[in-house]
C-alpha cells in the first residue's frame, strides 16, 4: 500500500450543530477539511467539498427554524458525504434551487457526485450531498469557468 493510499475500510464521521452566524462557515469547513484530509481525499475533490460547504453556509441559515445548522459529515476511503438536516419538508429542494447561479448553474449539482433529498420521520428531510474521490468527470477548476 502506498503512503498516499487510505487504509482499506477507513471511515470517520462527525455531527455538528452550529449556530447560524459568522463562525458557522469556518467551523463547518474546518471539520470537513480535517475529516477529508485524514481520509486522504484528493485536493481537487477537497476543493469541491469546500465549495459545497460554502453553498450550504450561504443558503441553510435562511431555513434554520431554530437558528442552527445541523450537519453530519461522513468520510471513507472513497467519498465525503454531507447530510444537512433534519430540515422541514421541502427545505432541501428550496436550498437546491437557491444554489443556482445565473450563467453558471447549480453549484451543488455540478460539484457533488450525488445529490438527494431523503425523507425522515415526522415530515422532515435530509439534503444529502456526496463527493466521490474518483470523479466521473475531470475537474476543470472553479465551477462555471471554462478551462
Amino acid at each position: 500500500m502506498s503512503a498516499g493510499a487510505p487504509t482499506p475500510g477507513y471511515s470517520n464521521s462527525a455531527r455538528l450543530c452550529v449556530t447560524a452566524g459568522p463562525l458557522a462557515g469556518p467551523t463547518i469547513c474546518r471539520v470537513v477539511s480535517m475529516l477529508a484530509g485524514r481520509a486522504r481525499c484528493p485536493l481537487d475533490r477537497l476543493d469541491d467539498a469546500l465549495l459545497v460547504c460554502d453553498a450550504i453556509i450561504e443558503h441553510a441559515p435562511a431555513h434554520a427554524t431554530d437558528g442552527r445548522i445541523s450537519l453530519e459529515v461522513a468520510v471513507d476511503e472513497s467519498s465525503v458525504e454531507l447530510r444537512l438536516g433534519p430540515l422541514p419538508a421541502s427545505v432541501g429542494d428550496a436550498i437546491l434551487s437557491e444554489a443556482a447561479i445565473p450563467g453558471i448553474g447549480n453549484v451543488l449539482t455540478q460539484v457533488a457526485s450525488r445529490v438527494s433529498v431523503q425523507p425522515t420521520e415526522g415530515e422532515r428531510e435530509l439534503l444529502v450531498l456526496v463527493i466521490d474521490f474518483e470523479s466521473s468527470q475531470p475537474s476543470s477548476g472553479p465551477v462555471g469557468l471554462a478551462g
